[in-house]
């Protein structure tokens, strides 16, 4: 049999998924390949469709956000790999495949785009300081269906805790979330050491990477900066998500705290 070529695309239609769900995909595949590299002539990412899908941004939006994926040789016989295999791939990554696995793979493989790094090093140029940064995600709105619902008061405290352990009083605090409730509520508990961007959130309950006022491009932006962000702090407080669970493999270094996981 001739070696084959993968092409890795994202799901479609009812089966869209989020930015870093299929960013999962594409590291638990390329776990898969490495493995098995004499059955594959090299790998690609294709992702033409979908939630974060702008024409008049390129064909792929992988390549929005990210350099091309280049694992092996182009050319030979091209294969799609199968939807079912897709998400065996990112579930292997969501639940089994060890932190230090996958942010080899990472390292490997993933380089983000030129207007992402620039974004992400202007931020941090602006507002993450010389001291310690606690980073949070907390996923919202419709979440609750996947894992447990985190107060509000819970984050408070697992800032307050990590932020002690940083033995500095320099210490600052960078929120991403989905819930601009959660971003009013930090500003009153942390308001001189909070840090967040300015996006479109959730203020109704659905989730923002369907019902976003910003556009497809623009929403996948926000979230790739946020991940990449959120990796550049000394800890990661984070409640079940892939966007914060990806944000670990950027930074293997990175301390977690971990307030929920997926049922």
């Amino acid at each position: 049999m001739p070696r084959e070529l993968a092409i890795i695309e994202c799901r479609r239609g009812e089966d869209e998924s989020g930015l870093f769900s299929e960013f999962a995909a594409v590291i638990g595949f390329l776990e898969h390949y490495e493995r098995w590299r004499e059955a594959y002539q090299g790998v690609r990412v294709r992702f033409d469709s979908g939630l974060y899908y702008e024409a008049s941004r390129g064909l792929d939006w992988w390549q929005y956000y990210f350099e091309p994926i280049q694992a092996g040789a182009a050319g030979g016989v091209t294969h799609v790999v199968d939807p079912y295999f897709h998400d065996f791939c990112a579930n292997r990554v969501e639940r089994t495949l060890p932190r230090a696995t996958g942010a080899a793979l990472v390292a490997r493989y993933v380089a983000p785009s030129v207007a992402v790094r620039h974004e992400v090093e202007h931020f941090v140029g602006e507002h993450f300081g010389a001291g310690p940064v606690v980073g949070v995600h907390y996923r919202g709105t419709d979440k609750y269906v996947d894992a447990p619902r985190v107060p509000y008061e819970a984050v408070e405290l697992a800032v307050r805790d990590a932020a002690a352990a940083t033995g500095s009083d320099r210490w600052r605090v960078f929120v991403a979330t989905d819930e601009q409730a959660l971003i009013d509520f930090m500003i009153g508990r942390f308001a001189d050491r909070l840090i967040y961007r300015r996006m479109f959130r959730s203020t109704d309950g659905r989730p923002i990477d369907v019902y976003n006022a910003e556009g497809n491009y623009q929403k996948g932006l926000h979230a790739v900066v946020d991940c990449l962000l959120l990796a550049r702090g000394q800890v990661l407080i984070r409640t079940a998500s892939n966007l914060s669970l990806c944000a670990a493999l950027f930074n293997p270094d990175v301390r977690e705290v971990v307030l929920s996981r997926e049922r």
